[in-house]
């Protein structure tokens, strides 16, 4: 907890409007709790037993709306958000460190593709 309390401090001290996590543990009880301590939905894909997840962190000023969330099974959280009238997709992927895992997990289309 102190951990991540101090390292929201830093992330709000850098001033950046999305912010892309690797290598994050949560579950949905965890997300609720970053939620309230970032002030602001917090995009979560869990991975796996304490690997392999990832979060986007938008910056609680941004004023943007969340369209969609597309995730996989543990590696993969994409966002469709809408800023000032333009829709961005966010994706933030934690490939596999091995790259005979790295080429699998390439070759592998996502289920579910973005409707834009």
């Amino acid at each position: 907890m102190i951990k991540r309390h101090s390292i929201f401090r830093w992330l709000h001290k850098q001033i950046k409007d999305v912010i892309f996590l690797l290598e994050m543990y949560s579950s949905n009880i965890t997300a609720k709790i970053w939620e309230n301590e970032w002030g602001r939905k917090v995009l979560y894909n869990h991975g796996t037993c304490h690997s392999k997840g990832v979060m986007i962190l938008l910056n609680p000023k941004l004023d943007c709306q969340i369209d969609e969330e597309v995730r996989d099974k543990n590696r993969f959280l994409g966002a469709r958000i809408t800023l000032d009238d333009v829709q961005i997709v966010l994706a933030n992927v934690y490939a596999p460190n091995d790259t005979t895992h790295q080429v699998l997990f390439l070759k592998v289309p996502l289920k579910r593709n973005f409707c834009m």
